[in-house]
């Protein structure tokens, strides 16, 4: 290739990276862009939690109790988001308000951080841009960006390690932020499996150093044992934990799941074009002007150097950890943002000249971020519940508060409460500890001895004192052996919102 003969080429002059940005990094605008990030969330604070938040809480609740993580309480996500939702119920009372505050923390820190990789990469006003950007992207509601979901949660932390790379890479810092990076990428692994998007654009940044010209593979290899060093101090954490649990339960959990359900070579693409659409307001924009400015890139300077790899590296890893998840619920699209809006804020604001002017630079802002807050704001005027039915299209949110009510109503120190077939949210609202490992419909269906789980929980002596159901039997158990149970076992007392309470009555 052109480029690395001229790398190699003692006659060519090897392209390097612009120095060091001498800017002051915009602390004050990057503040006012936390404050919108802040505001565009506030509205969802007292609004119900979604099933996965009530659901990542009921099972940390449920190991919290003394339940067996992976066994007695499942869900399909590594120790860390387990971690962090039980410190946070035990630091605050685990209530929907503060729940939602851990969402609003998070988007706080990815703020900073992909303002801090745009400052590195590009300077101030690609900083100022890209904090806009990412706060009013990260936080829209149709892709339900306030909830503490794991594609918030991991890329926040994946885009701080790749905000500490850019401190030595770009910033000429101590290379121990290098370690802090791959620390960081492995906290955000330990959150979501998909959170390695940050780490390999990294990797592949520092390689490239080699084949410019601009490091030797001497260094390249330093820097890259560094960064690594420090993934792989999280993730042996997690395996050694894995082991300790069960290896065989944790691995299931955390990879057989996936690999064996839906994933990028079985994925449900109809729901792809659905929640698409809901996106496009959003990652649209952002992802225009982004490629826009890689091109501009490419016409004004061929050269390629470690600076102008690393966000079109992060896109494609963040492209790929969209893909793998397969599901492709609204809140996967969270994950794009965070590179896009910063390659989006580094094309608007480049350091090179010309620069944009002035009121150029607002207009094409103002161009990008206003289809997000649109489609937000068509959300936040609602009013509560139809903001949250707007927002997730998940009708089971309001009923799981409903249902919730009830059962601290009618519960004694022995009563159990279980959703059937699954509305994990039910547990949070209740303040229930889950009496069946898996939370969700598809985990029910398909999770490792789920079935045979599901029926002996109605047919031995300890079955729950409560059922709500939300979910005609047969879609739990199509052999029709857990609605036989049911018929022999249970009375209708009630219904809550559509949500029918059965009660137990052969306690045998």
């Amino acid at each position: 290739m052109t480029l690395l003969a001229e790398a190699e080429s003692p006659q060519v002059e090897r392209p390097v990276d612009p120095p060091p940005t001498v800017e002051r990094f915009p602390a004050r605008f990057v503040a006012l862009s936390v404050v919108v990030s802040i505001a565009l969330r506030s509205r969802f604070v007292f609004t119900p939690l979604s099933a996965d938040e009530g659901g990542y809480l009921a099972v940390a609740r449920a190991w919290a109790s003394g339940k067996s993580l992976y066994t007695d309480a499942w869900v399909d996500r590594p120790q860390g988001l387990l971690l962090l939702f039980r410190g946070w119920d035990g630091l605050t009372g685990g209530s929907p308000e503060v729940t939602r505050l851990m969402a609003m923390l998070f988007g706080c820190v990815a703020v900073v951080a992909v303002a801090y990789v745009a400052y590195a990469l590009a300077g101030a006003r690609a900083a100022a841009v890209a904090s806009l950007l990412i706060a009013v992207a990260s936080s829209n509601a149709r892709i339900e960006g306030f909830i503490a979901n794991g594609e918030l949660l991991a890329g926040t932390l994946a885009a701080a390690g790749v905000a500490a790379a850019c401190a030595y890479l770009f910033l000429e810092r101590s290379p121990r932020w290098l370690v802090v990076s791959g620390v960081l990428a492995g906290c955000a692994m330990s959150l979501k499996q998909s959170g390695f998007d940050g780490f390999l654009a990294v990797m592949v940044c520092i390689a490239v150093g080699a084949l410019t010209g601009e490091r030797s593979w001497k260094q390249v290899l330093r820097e890259g044992a560094l960064c690594f060093a420090g993934l792989a101090s999280v993730l042996l954490m997690l395996v050694l934990d894995g082991i300790r649990v069960g290896f065989s339960a944790w691995w299931y959990a955390i990879a057989g799941y996936r690999i064996g359900g839906l994933n990028a070579s079985d994925a449900d693409w109809d729901r792809f074009w659905v929640t698409s659409h809901l996106a496009a307001p959003t990652i649209l924009p952002l992802a225009f002007a982004a490629a826009l400015g890689m091109i501009v890139w490419l016409v004004r300077d061929r050269h390629i150097r470690r600076s102008t790899v690393l966000l079109p590296a992060w896109v494609l890893f963040a492209s790929a950890a969209f893909l793998t998840g397969g599901l492709f619920h609204r809140h996967y699209y969270v994950t794009l943002t965070f590179p896009l809006a910063c390659a989006a804020a580094v094309a608007i604001a480049p350091r090179r000249r010309p620069r944009v002017g002035g009121w150029l630079l607002i207009a094409l802002v103002g161009i990008v971020v206003a289809p997000s807050l649109i489609s937000t704001s068509r959300v936040i005027v609602r009013d509560r519940d139809a903001a949250a039915l707007l927002a997730h299209d998940d009708p089971r949110l309001v009923v799981d508060e409903r249902v919730g009510q009830w059962y601290a109503d009618h519960r004694t120190a022995d009563s159990t409460l279980y959703a059937m077939c699954a509305s994990a949210g039910a547990y949070a609202a209740a303040d229930a500890i889950p009496p069946y490992p898996y939370l969700w419909l598809d985990g029910v269906q398909n999770g490792k001895d789920a079935q045979t789980k599901l029926i002996e929980l109605f047919s031995e002596g300890d079955a729950p004192t409560f059922v709500a159901v939300y979910q005609d039997p047969s879609t739990c158990n199509p052999t029709g052996e857990v609605k036989a149970l049911l018929e022999q076992r249970y009375s209708t007392i009630t219904a809550v919102d559509g949500a029918r309470i059965l009660e137990l009555r052969d306690f045998g």
